[in-house]
């Protein structure tokens, strides 16, 4: 795969992927997205000549999504767009967990892994969204996925 940042204006680039996002290939995507994702007020993603995305490309596409909508709420206020391209990240993570229990060789420790990620990101995501430590009122998204995991084994 290759990756080609294209400098419109001072504030303005396109990133053009080309080839095949998979496993290979998406943590060099990944560093290349998160260097320039902060440099620019506008950054598109041309995927035109991607010929393949994995589960592995999906999964970098949502972060890459969820980082815009978490920039949005911290950092860069004021740009709708960002919270708006965000909001595509939960859907992709969504189906990557569904195929995830239908591929999982231990449900039990899948499950468990998500458990743990959950509990360790929740006091970072309190502080961010509150500013303290425990804010019963909204919770990260990974309650919501753990959550989903039961109903489905349900």
């Amino acid at each position: 795969m290759t990756i080609k940042l294209i400098k419109k204006s001072e504030s303005k680039a396109e990133l053009l992927l080309d080839g095949r996002l998979d496993t290979t290939s998406a943590p060099a995507a990944q560093d290349v997205f998160l260097k320039v994702a902060g440099q620019y007020a506008e950054l598109s993603l041309n995927f035109t000549d991607l010929a393949y995305v994995s589960s592995a490309g999906l999964h970098l596409l949502a972060m890459a999504f969820m980082l815009l909508d978490h920039l949005w709420a911290t950092v860069v206020p004021g740009n709708a767009w960002m919270t708006c391209v965000g909001r595509l990240a939960f859907p992709i993570f969504a189906f990557l967990i569904a195929e995830g229990y239908f591929h999982t060789k231990n449900l039990k420790k899948y499950m468990l892994r998500l458990l743990l990620c959950a509990l360790v990101s929740e006091i970072p995501f309190n502080l961010m969204y509150a500013g303290r430590i425990f804010y019963p009122i909204h919770q990260n998204v990974l309650w919501t996925f753990l959550l989903a995991l039961v109903l489905i084994r349900w």
